[in-house]
């Protein structure tokens, strides 16, 4: 699944680029956030998410991949729960002028584990 948009700020470029190579603050706009631990030159995730009755821990690997200073930043993660995976892979560009543009895209690829009936 393909996802993108784009939005504006009232904020200055720095305070919006501070904001978006802050694991931390990126982390805090996902829904569910139950912990969040430094490992290596990434991060392991803990996400409760839920759709109606269906609820449960959604544990992942979030890492910057590409950084381009002051211009775009792309972020992919990796995750299990629920009996299915997703891999993730977002990119938001930050534009000139006031209010401030930015862009966003996100690659979403979400995938089940299926039981083994019948095998013996």
């Amino acid at each position: 699944m393909q996802f993108q948009g784009n939005f504006k700020v009232n904020s200055s470029k720095e305070k919006v680029w501070e904001f978006l190579t802050s694991p931390e603050k990126v982390a805090s706009c996902f829904p569910g956030l139950t912990s969040m631990n430094k490992e290596g030159d990434g991060y392991k995730i803990t996400l409760k998410l839920g759709v109606g009755p269906i609820k449960g821990d959604f544990k992942a690997t979030m890492k910057y991949a590409e950084v381009t200073e002051g211009k775009s930043i792309t972020i992919n993660a990796r995750g299990t729960g629920m009996s299915s995976n997703a891999d993730l892979t977002a990119k938001v560009e930050v534009g000139e002028g006031s209010p401030l543009e930015l862009k966003w895209a996100a690659d979403v690829k979400v995938g089940a584990y299926w039981p083994r009936w019948g095998r013996g």
